[in-house]
């Protein structure tokens, strides 16, 4: 055999290596098949080691031992390794969107919920999904890591509800945190789909769980009878200008499409703003739009928090791309936070960003119109005089009235 120069030997042994990562290849091996010293073969080694590492390639490794000798292991740069994974996402969602389908038919959609094995297994429910599109509808099952989610997540509650440690919490936190970040490039896929949706955010989903009480929060539960009939001089009694609010709202939650419509609801407190808007939440919600719904001093503190992080992530933050980006934005309480500069330029970035992307936005607040524009900027007022329909809600507390009556 003739002699194998270095070079030769060494473009041979990378081959060898990179065709099967991980796996360990012995000195003895590469002594045989080249016919080379233990000496001359760790020498070729280590060059190799300096030549992957320097193009970041990967990483030899040396393992000492008897079973020792010398893998490959890959390593992609993190960048690359976002941009592959991403496309690779979009390709997905891409190939589905384009799959012939007749695009005016509507089917019924059902949901099937209940234990794990029951949901995602055919023989353990029958196949009740192959029975569903038989019949013409079209079956909907929370995906696995959903239900991850909701596992995870279920620590915050049992630290909220049930005295379990602030640790139940924290780890609840810090595993849809990582869950989210493992999703992300599919969240993003989906939010470009033409036929699907990016599912809910856990916490999206906690807060409407726990604000839409479906037994108690509904136009039809709104009742008219707490409020005055007498106008006292004004154009219109409190049971007429809630009866207004109350078709306006109605009409907005039957009628959504987002950017057709923004709404500020103001008045005192306990005159059914924020029930009218829960109302409208779990409306549009269940029409499959996405809702984000939170008081305006947790948004503004999750825009702070956003600003002054100290993580190095490229991708915006989770909770601010969130109010960003979805469908509707229901800004509760708006005039209860503490009003600095930072939270008027992030209400003014909040409005402006969402108007100019054409999405809804309903505003409650205990201020009237004249009290927002002392408090807020011009701009701001600006926003809400020429871009939103104004709800005056007017008459007496009705949490008040209700704890008379129940004297």
């Amino acid at each position: 055999m003739d002699k194998i120069r270095r070079n030769e030997r060494m473009s041979a042994m990378m081959k060898i290596l990179a065709a099967k990562p991980n796996r360990i290849f012995t000195l003895s091996y590469f002594c045989d098949l080249f016919g080379s010293a233990k000496s001359t073969m760790s020498e070729d080694i280590d060059i190799l080691r300096d030549v992957v590492a320097h193009f970041g390639l990967g990483e030899l490794e040396t393992v000492t031992g008897a079973a020792g000798g010398v893998r490959y292991r890959t390593k992609v740069r993190r960048p690359e390794a976002r941009k592959f994974i991403g496309d690779l996402c979009q390709q997905l969602v891409d190939d589905f969107d384009h799959l012939p389908i007749h695009e005016d038919m509507r089917k019924p959609r059902v949901g099937i919920v209940g234990e794990i094995l029951v949901k995602y297994m055919p023989v353990a429910n029958n196949h009740l999904v192959d029975l569903l599109e038989e019949e013409g509808a079209e079956a909907v099952v929370p995906d696995l890591m959903d239900f991850m989610n909701y596992s995870v997540y279920n620590g915050k509650f049992k630290h909220e509800y049930l005295g379990k440690g602030w640790t139940s919490e924290a780890s609840a936190v810090l595993g849809v945190k990582g869950i989210r970040a493992l999703r992300r490039p599919a969240l993003k896929a989906l939010e470009k789909s033409k036929r699907f949706e990016p599912p809910m955010h856990i916490e999206q989903i906690a807060e409407l769980s726990h604000m839409l009480d479906i037994g108690s929060q509904s136009f039809d539960t709104f009742r008219l009878d707490y409020y005055s009939t007498d106008r006292g001089g004004l154009p219109r009694s409190p049971r007429e200008a809630a009866q207004r609010n109350l078709e306006i709202c109605q009409s907005f939650a039957r009628d959504f499409r987002p950017g057709k419509q923004n709404l500020l609801l103001f008045g005192a407190p306990g005159l059914g703003k924020t029930f009218l808007s829960a109302c409208i939440a779990r409306v549009v919600s269940e029409d499959g739009f996405s809702v984000v719904y939170d008081t305006a001093g947790h948004i503004f503190s999750q825009f702070e928090a956003s600003k002054f992080r100290r993580d190095d992530v490229d991708e915006p933050d989770e909770s601010v791309e969130r109010c960003m980006a979805c469908d509707l934005l229901i800004l509760d309480d708006l005039g209860t936070e503490m009003t600095t500069a930072f939270v008027q330029s992030a209400l003014y970035q909040l409005l402006n960003s969402r108007l100019l992307a054409g999405r809804s936005t309903i505003i409650s607040t205990n201020l009237d119109p004249d009290q927002i524009g002392r408090r807020y900027s011009a701009q701001i007022m600006s926003r809400l005089e020429g871009e939103f329909e104004l709800l005056p809600f007017i008459g007496q507390d009705i949490r008040r009235l209700k704890r008379e009556q129940q004297r």
